[in-house]
């Protein structure tokens, strides 16, 4: 993150022991032209301790929550069965599965399958 406002600054800042204020590290947030993408991250890493893009421990824990309540559930495109399907990023975006895990691997088999087919078809062919 080249160009996070909080690069050089004391790492310790961000860091406050429990009880202490973390109003410095948020102001440094604000500004953040890499903000956004620093939230993600400590969300996606699961991060428990400090403050990233600008929140503390407990407000990433509601935005968790938050996104957890959002989870819904579809059908899987090849078997049919239910599958829960929880927002990739904060706007409730992102890429959601069609396919459950099982039949994904399957997919990937048969694609495997079918290229290691065309191989050998193009090796005898030469």
């Amino acid at each position: 993150m080249m160009r996070a406002a909080c690069r050089g600054m004391d790492a310790a800042m961000f860091f406050p022991e429990k009880g202490e204020n973390a109003g410095d590290a948020k102001t440094v947030c604000e500004g953040c032209p890499v903000r956004a993408e620093c939230l993600e991250l400590a969300l996606v890493k699961r991060e428990q301790f400090g403050v990233w893009g600008g929140l503390s421990e407990k407000d990433r824990r509601l935005i968790r929550g938050q996104r957890a309540r959002q989870a819904r559930t579809v059908r899987c495109q090849g078997c049919r069965l239910p599958m829960v399907v929880v927002p990739a990023r904060a706007d409730g975006m992102g890429p959601v599965r069609s396919l459950c895990d099982d039949c994904r691997r399957e997919r990937r088999r048969a694609l495997r399958r079918q290229q290691q087919a065309l191989v050998r078809r193009t090796a005898t062919t030469r």
